[in-house]
């Protein structure tokens, strides 16, 4: 079930008025929301609503006088965790970078063969099962394994003995026609993480980022001057450990670096003098002894700060702050 999604209203004394229903009715169910955050991206002096969304695609919510109306801005569905919204190429419109769970995974998606969750009550038992599919080879098939499904469907251990059996049989004989057609199903057909590039009319060029910054789940970015070419490049960092063991760790990056080359292109390079290893959740950009820095949150771990040694592409590590949290 999507969760519902709520506008409040600061009542300037402590108190909230939940205002979802009058002023931004379609914000109410508009999915999994991963990141919110208020950006004037039509430059019209107000503050509008962009969203990330799991199982689902990036969206704005346009303020008008106050009012608030659903605009999509890439309709590709992915896991997006983060926006940035940054001008890359200088044309005065804002762009946006978008942390997706990137193409190093055992599940590869296309809007051809994308990836599914079905939810519904597939053995019969009164509660619901979650399963969760992938195609290979053209077929579509659960990616949990036997021992996984069986310990969800215990029924399947008496349906299908061998493993053999259950790598031959399709989904329908998995979870029932009957079940799978009246089945919730979220879906997946985009897994790079990407730029968004404005056209200046509203429109939205979708276009993946270089093939380094696809190594990991990216969680989070920030604009920066790596060089004097007064280009915003972009910090990229991310990795997650809470997946299962079939799918595995992502921690392939340790920092990443996109040197702006001009009209939306990239070239990515790794941090010279710092690795930063773990799982970054955030970047903030703050000032220290009056230099640009960026202060690193992450998982069950010490924040970490760094900063860029103008006027070179090297960043360092500053300092560990506080404890684990």
């Amino acid at each position: 079930q999507i969760p519902r999604s709520c506008l409040l209203r600061n009542n300037r004394n402590g108190t909230f008025t939940d205002v979802t229903s009058q002023l931004a009715k379609e914000l109410e169910y508009a999915g999994m929301v991963t990141s919110a955050q208020w950006f004037d991206l039509d430059m019209d002096g107000d503050q509008d609503l962009l969203l990330s969304l799991q199982w689902g695609g990036i969206v704005a919510f346009m303020n008008d006088k106050g009012r608030f109306t659903k605009k999509a801005l890439s309709e590709k569905k992915g896991w997006w965790n983060f926006l940035l919204p940054c001008d890359v190429n200088g044309d005065g419109h804002t762009d946006i970078v978008a942390g997706n769970l990137g193409l190093n995974s055992r599940l590869k998606a296309s809007e051809a063969e994308p990836v599914r969750l079905y939810f519904n009550d597939f053995d019969g038992n009164g509660r619901k099962e979650q399963v969760l599919t992938y195609f290979l080879d053209g077929k579509e098939l659960p990616f949990a394994s036997k021992a996984e499904l069986e310990k969800q469907m215990p029924v399947l251990k008496k349906k299908f003995l061998y493993a053999e059996d259950l790598a031959k049989a399709s989904l329908e004989d998995l979870l029932g026609k009957k079940e799978l057609k009246e089945a919730a199903v979220l879906t997946a057909d985009y897994f790079a993480s990407a730029l968004l590039l404005n056209d200046g009319k509203g429109n939205f060029l979708l276009k993946a980022l270089p093939q380094e910054a696809q190594y990991t789940m990216m969680r989070g970015a920030a604009a920066v001057q790596a060089n004097d070419d007064n280009l915003p490049d972009i910090l990229l960092m991310g990795n997650y450990y809470d997946s299962n063991i079939e799918m595995g760790y992502y921690d392939a990056d340790f920092g990443t670096i996109l040197i702006n080359r001009g009209g939306g292109n990239f070239i990515a390079s790794t941090l010279n003098g710092s690795v930063i290893k773990g799982q970054v959740r955030h970047i903030q950009p703050i000032t220290v002894n009056g230099q640009p820095s960026y202060l690193l949150a992450k998982n069950n771990d010490s924040a970490k700060l760094i900063r860029f040694s103008p006027p070179g592409t090297t960043a360092k590590k500053v300092a560990g702050l506080g404890r684990s949290f």
